[in-house]
This record gives structure tokens, sequence and C-alpha cells, in this order.
């Protein structure tokens, strides 16, 4: 259950949700995106209510849903996989703060493939 969540992100900011299972953070993603329906409240983005807009028209406002579970793509680096969530090419500077705002080492990350990263704590949810 998602109770009473009052948030804001700045244009270009990229949000990390964490926390226990079952602490709500995917059903709250799912409402952002549409795939949930609110029972009551509303969803501002860029200060338009999307509550009613269906899952194509968010997503042609440029709100996405990224599975927890990374593509299996060979040859796509950590540093390629935020570049895709962010919807632009993001300097090195800034994936290493995201890397580290997430615990993991952005040196040895930035440039590894996500097929080589196989451990649960090694995988990285983004959600825009």
């Amino acid at each position: 259950m998602v109770d009473d969540i009052n948030s804001s992100m700045a244009n270009g900011e990229i949000l990390v949700i964490t926390g226990s299972n079952g602490g709500g953070k995917s059903t709250l993603v799912k409402l952002i995106k549409g795939i949930e329906k609110l029972i009551s409240g509303q969803i501002l983005f860029d200060g338009v209510d999307i509550t009613d807009m269906s899952i194509t028209e968010r997503a042609k406002l440029g709100i996405g849903y990224a599975f927890q579970q990374p593509p299996r793509f060979k040859g796509v680096t950590v540093k390629k996989l935020l570049n895709l969530a962010a919807g632009r090419n993001v300097d090195e500077e800034i994936c290493c703060k995201y890397l580290s705002s997430v615990g993991l080492c952005a040196k040895e990350y930035m440039n590894r493939e996500i097929d080589s990263m196989i451990l649960r704590y090694e995988q990285i949810q983004m959600c825009l």
C-alpha cells in the first residue's frame, strides 16, 4: 500500500528509490507510470495532472518504467545503461555520482558490462 506520498524532482534529476521488500517501491513507480490506478489523490507532472492519462500518453511525456532485472544485451555497459535511462549522454562525473549514491564504486562499475553483473546486490534499478 502506498499512502500519503508528496515528492518533487528537478528537471534532469534521477531519483533512486530504495527500501525493504513489500515497502511499496514498485507500486509507487507503477502508479506514476499508469500501470496501477490510484484510489485517491493525483499525480502531477510538470504541473499537469496526469492521473487519468493512459500509459501511452505518459510515455509520450517521457515517463518510463525500468524493471529490476537489467537487460541482458552483450556489450551494454553500466554507463550506457545510465545514458539510456537518462535519455541523454550523461558525463562521467554524474554517472559516478549516481553509482556512488547506490553504494557502488563508480570506477569499478562504470565500464562493466551488465551481463557480467550477475550477483543480486550488483543489479541497478532505475525509474524515470
